[in-house]
């Protein structure tokens, strides 16, 4: 029975260890997340679904955001998504988005676009993870 318990407080030690480290490491090293909404005419229909999908994301542990549209640079990496009072205008334009505008797309590890543009027109962002709004 001694043994076990040695074991057991050994096993929570090294756990509780390993776990502080990479808890550390993870908020000293957070992911960069870019997240580009087209705001584009188009997006009128599906735009109140925006602050549900950015408000899910939100959630994403150890994370900095980006925002961006297809016009704009909304904020530049911080902890929480806001969206601000941005509404859809102008035609869609998302070759801006794919563009070395934004000198975050280097820094970011993980890319999402919100839209609802057809999957003809999202030929170019075969690394970024769609979401599509209907």
């Amino acid at each position: 029975m001694k043994q076990f318990v040695l074991w057991l407080v050994l096993v929570i030690v090294i756990f509780g260890a390993v776990y502080g480290t990479y808890h550390v490491y993870l908020t000293r090293h957070p992911r960069k997340i870019i997240v580009a909404i087209d705001s584009s005419y188009a997006m009128q229909p599906v735009w109140p679904k925006i602050s549900d999908v950015l408000n899910e994301l939100n959630q994403k542990p150890y994370a900095q955001f980006c925002l961006i549209t297809d016009k704009t640079k909304i904020h530049s990496w911080q902890s929480k998504l806001t969206i601000d009072r941005i509404m859809p205008y102008a035609p869609r334009n998302l070759a801006n988005v794919n563009s070395e505008k934004y000198p975050e797309m280097n820094e970011a590890t993980q890319k999402y676009l919100l839209t609802n543009a057809t999957k003809n027109e999202l030929t170019s962002f075969s690394h970024w993870q769609i979401i599509s709004l209907k």
